[in-house]
């Protein structure tokens, strides 16, 4: 608690006073103080780091009415003491310095919120000056983060929009056939230990129901190992490759592949008129969650985005206990980024030329950014040649780790299995196709009346971010306002209604 009381100004208003003693306003006229302090502020969104009576945030306010404001103060008792002085607007998001990241994480968004600037109250940093330090270090980690997701936004946007909306056209069903949950989920990655681990697998198969990501389906099926059920995540067309020119292990018309409402349809197609049962999976995109009002989709966590923990998140919500990871190296080993045999091997033989050799083409992936030594022995995989990871790989390996921990699972080091003592149901949704008709006929009358709705009174609703992100990268959008964004945004989500309609 930085403050000790408050007293009054000569103009009568009350003012807060810090446990120095001195004032945090002007004795004089805070009012006037306030308005010249409100007056040399430039910008679109704000963080004030100092609230006290809160006389400069209100003609901040008044200056700028439609600005977002973050309001900072040092801990809980002293931000309760200054919430005890006045009442603020919804604009102004009330924190300290210690959730000031996870607030701007969660609330700010550069499209519809602008630049943001940082603003130190002259008192209130002089009283505390070792909060400068701190707040400027959360306000960088907290846009660094927003700006990653911002980037990805900007990128898949309107992939991921197009993709979902074809996707929900065209589903008829949405089922398949449960596992025996008593084996052990099996979760494969594609890192270069896969190479030994399959061995496993190879002279066990009978002991695993086999969750493959993506990348490691091909790896596996050039060694007639078939997998249960396959995860993808990936938005881009991609993806497709993956299963295209993938040989059939013995078996394999029996796998089911559980993808997310964001992968191309093109690929959904293919897979299917391949004979293979498909099953779409929400994700976090705000129209997935829309479209969860209505249609009985199963959310899958994918965590940090990682198709590996998407993998895991379906074995568990299937009701699996027992979790062994094949692959999920998270690191560079043995000279190679993946193992033999993905889609990617193929892509290097292709583009090898006598400028351009396959090590050069592992080498410009090595050393896309810095690398440094990892462990030769993790809780997912056992004896590394020579490993070297990247700050990218290292937070996908504590994504996994965080996921495990909040699901309750708890490494068996004797039998390097992930386990959960709990007696876990299945979770997944199954809908037929009188259902998912109805289903989706709601939906997209609804999606319709309230995007009309939101065009009346120029709202931007949030599943519009995503393509507004794509939008705002694009040059010819330069100089448009946000809603002029949104209004495009819209007008896409539309025409794909009028093709649901037709």
């Amino acid at each position: 608690m930085i403050y000790s009381g408050t007293c009054k100004a000569k103009t009568e208003e009350e003012i807060a006073i810090f446990k120095s003693g001195k004032p945090m306003h002007s004795k004089y006229n805070p009012q006037n103080e306030a308005k010249l302090f409100a007056e040399k502020t430039e910008g679109e969104c704000f963080v004030i780091c100092g609230i006290g009576t809160g006389f400069h945030i209100k003609a901040l306010e008044k200056k700028h009415p439609k600005s977002k404001i973050f309001a900072c103060e040092t801990d809980s008792e002293s931000l309760e003491f200054c919430k005890a002085l006045t009442v603020f607007s919804s604009n102004v998001i009330l924190c300290t310095k210690d959730n000031l990241k996870e607030k701007l994480i969660k609330f700010y968004n550069p499209i519809t919120d602008g630049s943001l600037s940082v603003l130190f109250y002259r008192t209130w940093i002089l009283e505390v000056p070792e909060a400068k330090e701190h707040i400027s270090k959360a306000v960088n980690e907290a846009t660094e983060a927003i700006s990653r997701d911002f980037s990805t936004q900007a990128h898949f946007g309107k992939i991921w929009e197009r993709n979902i909306l074809l996707n929900l056209i065209n589903l008829k069903e949405n089922s398949f056939s449960l596992p025996e949950t008593k084996k052990t989920a099996a979760i494969i990655a594609a890192g270069p230990s896969l190479n030994k681990s399959m061995e496993e697998l190879i002279k066990h198969r009978e002991n695993y129901i086999i969750f493959s990501t993506d990348t490691a389906y091909s790896i596996l099926c050039k060694k007639n190992i078939y997998s249960d059920f396959v995860i993808s995540v990936d938005g881009q067309h991609i993806s497709t490759e993956h299963f295209r020119k993938t040989k059939n292990a013995s078996q394999s018309k029996k796998t089911t592949f559980i993808l997310d409402l964001s992968i191309p349809h093109e690929t959904i197609d293919f897979l299917q008129k391949k004979g293979h049962a498909t099953y779409l999976t929400a994700n976090r995109h705000p129209l997935t969650l829309e479209a969860l009002q209505y249609l009985k989709i199963t959310k899958l966590n994918s965590g940090s985005g990682t198709v590996t923990i998407a993998a895991c998140d379906s074995a568990r919500q299937m009701g699996f206990t027992k979790l062994k990871f094949f692959g999920a190296d998270f690191c560079y080993s043995s000279g190679a980024s993946y193992a033999r045999g993905s889609y990617l091997e193929n892509e290097r033989v292709r583009k090898e030329n006598k400028t351009f050799s396959q090590e050069t083409w592992e080498t410009k992936l090595f050393f896309r950014t810095a690398l440094e030594e990892s462990s030769k022995n993790t809780e997912f995989t056992k004896n590394l040649v020579n490993p070297r990871t990247s700050r990218t790989l290292i937070s996908y390996r504590n994504g996994l780790k965080e996921w495990l921990i909040e699901n309750e699972y708890t490494y068996n080091s004797l039998n390097e299995t992930w386990e959960n003592k709990a007696k876990l149901q299945n979770c997944f949704l199954m809908s037929g196709q009188k259902e998912i008709k109805v289903a989706k006929e709601n939906f997209y009358v609804k999606l319709k009346e309230k995007i009309n709705e939101a065009l009346k009174k120029e709202e931007i609703l949030p599943y519009a971010l995503p393509y507004m992100a794509w939008l705002k990268k694009q040059e010819e959008n330069n100089g448009r306002s946000s809603f002029e964004l949104c209004k495009l945004a819209y007008s896409h989500t539309l025409r794909y209604n009028s093709r649901y309609e037709g």
